[in-house]
């Protein structure tokens, strides 16, 4: 099972993974934050392109915790 901490606020989001195999837990953390609008490539969007992007995988159990300090859109 894999389970994914996510933080954000309104420019910076911060991810935690966390493999659960066995008695054994994998932690992988980094952050990602917006591009700003001056370095956006052809046809990237401006308020959705970052720098790091998470991977779900398929095919598996996954677990979400989703904290924010502003306002949490569906």
């Amino acid at each position: 099972m894999k389970e994914i901490i996510a933080y954000a606020d309104p420019f910076q989001k911060s991810f935690t993974q966390a493999d659960l195999m066995g008695g054994l837990t994998i932690f992988t953390s980094f952050d990602s934050y917006m591009v700003p609008t001056e370095d956006l490539q052809l046809g990237e969007k401006r308020l959705l392109e970052v720098t790091q992007r998470m991977q779900i995988p398929t095919h598996a159990t996954v677990r979400a915790l989703i904290t924010s300090e502003d306002v949490i859109h569906s």
